[in-house]
């Protein structure tokens, strides 16, 4: 197994800005919450590889740069023109960025020794059904946690 490196929010914005420029993938691992219940923070690592952005989609995941130069992991929900509406699965609320602002786009997923494809009609699928639940994915992601957190005692 390769060694993990720990590096800041400035490092990896920079570091993934210069690969994925150069034609190269990266592997993150994800950190937080915002993308739950599709990605989960220390589980899940997510391959990001370069993309034409003529090419995105509403349901790509994608890695963006937000104005105060933060790399963010979110899933397109709207493109019009050159602006893409943006959200954490786990989020009720989007923000609008300009298409620049991508740096790449999450081409598979590894979670607990499997590979999965984010094109894959089973994730797109997943994606479909939970964009339903927006306007009330609030209450359902605060209900989980409090299952979870029940049976965890």
């Amino acid at each position: 197994m390769r060694d993990v490196k720990t590096v800041s929010l400035e490092e990896l914005a920079q570091n993934a800005r210069d690969s994925l420029a150069k034609g190269e993938n990266i592997t993150v691992i994800i950190t937080g919450w915002s993308m739950a219940p599709t990605l989960y923070p220390h589980r899940d690592k997510v391959v990001i590889c370069p993309v034409d952005q003529d090419k995105l989609k509403a349901g790509d995941i994608v890695m963006f740069l937000r104005d105060d130069l933060r790399p963010v992991i979110h899933r397109i929900i709207n493109i019009k023109g050159d602006i893409l509406t943006m959200n954490g699965d786990a989020q009720s609320w989007t923000e609008k960025i300009p298409v620049q602002a991508v740096l790449g786009r999450a081409e598979y997923i590894y979670r607990k020794g499997k590979t999965i494809s984010c094109d894959g009609t089973g994730f797109r699928l997943h994606y479909r059904l939970w964009g339903l639940t927006r306007p009330v994915r609030k209450a359902l992601v605060e209900l989980r946690r409090k299952i979870r957190s029940a049976r965890n005692g």
